[in-house]
């Protein structure tokens, strides 16, 4: 057993690296890149502010990054579609897809349609709005985007494919207090799907 143990500990003082005489890559200094920003001394920048109606100006100085185009305070931060704040609820929805199938299409399979959602032409888009009636509802749609504003909800849906707004239409349901809004699909290769 004594001759085990110490084979086991000579095998672990080989395995084992030193601190000192170690070999790695990470001990090497590393380069230092120079570009066309390193040419020439750097400066300060001075920034001129208005602080006051009556028009005093103060120069303030401010040290700043060389190599940045503006500073963050300079960028204007907009919000853009549902970034704005809107106390308003975001209903449910759901995006199906409707092919339009002709005899053709189940019994002689004649043209090379398929069952999935490259061959269907529409796409429809349920959205739940429990408690609101039809006068109340705004419904916007664009080639990309689909918005719907009332009182209780607010959705801005941008769309999975462009679509043509002009050729859509929507059905109110009064029982089940849904909107269904059903858009054609614009895709690119649309002639070789149908």
């Amino acid at each position: 057993m004594n001759e085990f143990s110490s084979d086991i500990r000579k095998l672990a003082d080989l395995l084992k690296t030193d601190q000192e005489s170690s070999e790695s890559e990470d001990d090497l200094p590393g380069m230092s890149k120079i570009g066309p920003g390193d040419i020439g001394k750097r400066k300060p920048v001075s920034i001129r502010i208005n602080e006051s109606a009556s028009g005093d100006n103060q120069q303030e100085n401010k040290r700043t990054d060389p190599d940045a185009i503006w500073e963050p305070d300079e960028v204007v931060n907009q919000p853009i579609g549902e970034e704005y704040f809107d106390p308003r609820e975001q209903p449910e929805y759901e995006i199906k897809y409707q092919q339009a199938v002709s005899p053709e299409d189940v019994f002689l399979q004649m043209n090379g349609k398929t069952p999935s959602t490259a061959s269907c032409e529409n796409m429809v888009i349920v959205i739940y709005l429990k408690g609101e009636t039809k006068s109340e509802i705004d419904l916007t749609t664009t080639n990309a985007a689909l918005d719907i504003r009332s009182p209780l909800y607010r959705l801005h849906l941008s769309l999975p494919h462009p679509v043509n707004a002009e050729k859509g239409h929507a059905e109110w349901d009064p029982k089940n207090d849904t909107l269904t809004v059903r858009l054609l699909m614009v895709r690119e290769f649309d002639f070789v799907n149908f």
